[in-house]
């Protein structure tokens, strides 16, 4: 069993396709559910999930510490035809082999270890470079999710800095950067990441 704090149907922010994005808890708070619970609400938006190939997606800080319920969980999802995703920022990742029957993995991530990168977050780096080459070592299809902030990583040589050191992943399917500052700006630095 795992503590469920929300179930959001319908999601466009979690993954390609209408998704139901499923929200652990880090708490006491929350539904307590079993694997077959938690999927058997989740049948009940298959029409949505199957309007445009989405998913499920499952998120929340404390993601891999229940990766025995989550292996049960993806398992059933598969025998019931969903697409599994997990969105991270890989913290309290610590080696452990990624999720079986897993179909995509968005990662975001804050910054670079060379610029400023423990300055915005208390997440290890470490982490997410283990993080990254499990996921490559099984060829599971990559999103990233770069933030940005505004005097901090918000310019090209730090973008620059990202695909060389990203470009190593080939299982990597996207690269999109989000943050509080200018639309036109994002797009700019959108461009310069885009480019081959």
């Amino acid at each position: 069993m795992s503590k469920i704090l929300e179930i959001n149907p319908m999601s466009l922010n979690s993954g390609p396709g209408f998704r139901v994005e499923v929200i652990l808890s880090n708490n006491d708070e929350g539904v307590e559910l079993t694997p077959n619970q938690l999927v058997d609400r989740i049948r009940k938006f298959r029409p949505y999930i199957e309007l445009n190939s989405g998913g499920v997606t499952f998120k929340g800080d404390n993601i891999f510490s229940q990766s025995k319920f989550l292996d049960e969980v993806f398992n059933i999802c598969h025998k019931a035809g969903f697409k599994t995703c997990i969105m991270c920022n890989a913290n309290n990742y610590n080696g452990e082999n990624i999720f079986n029957h897993i179909d995509i993995v968005i990662l975001s991530i804050t910054g670079l270890p060379v610029y400023n990168y423990n300055n915005l977050t208390d997440i290890d780096f470490d982490n997410i470079e283990k993080f990254l080459k499990q996921v490559n070592k099984k060829n599971i299809p990559l999103y990233i999710n770069q933030e940005i902030y505004k005097g901090i990583n918000d310019n090209l040589n730090y973008i620059n800095e990202l695909k060389k050191y990203l470009k190593v992943y080939q299982n990597i399917k996207q690269i999109d950067i989000i943050g509080n500052i200018e639309e036109e700006s994002l797009d700019e630095l959108r461009k310069v990441l885009n480019e081959v």
